[in-house]
């Protein structure tokens, strides 16, 4: 695998796009992945994950610990992941703004 080297989007595509760096501590993640035609993306975060509003579904999972994970099949990364459970783990992901606006909450 090679190391992370992120190629930023156009200007307009970056207008519209969140990278987040996000890290999780040992032990279980509680998300769920799937392939996506960009890559592998989160499908379902529990609420009881440490990554419970850090992630979101629809996060394009772009890097694990500075590897890229772009080109890798889901059961790649799901390896990845769950091979470094007894250490922190940096997951590096990649939102719309507009998908995170639509997630939003208003509470009164």
């Amino acid at each position: 695998m090679k190391a992370m080297s992120i190629v930023r989007p156009s200007p307009i595509e970056y207008h519209h796009l969140v990278y987040r760096d996000c890290y999780a501590p040992p032990g279980p993640l509680g998300i769920s992945i799937r392939p996506t035609a960009k890559g592998p993306a989160v499908h379902a975060v529990k609420v009881e994950s440490p990554l419970y509003d850090h992630v979101h579904p629809g996060d394009l999972i772009i890097g694990y610990n500075n590897i890229d994970t772009r080109s890798c099949q889901t059961a790649e990364v799901m390896k990845m992941l769950s091979d470094g459970r007894n250490q922190q783990r940096k997951i590096t992901v990649i939102s719309s703004q507009r998908e995170l606006a639509s997630k939003a909450i208003t509470l009164y």
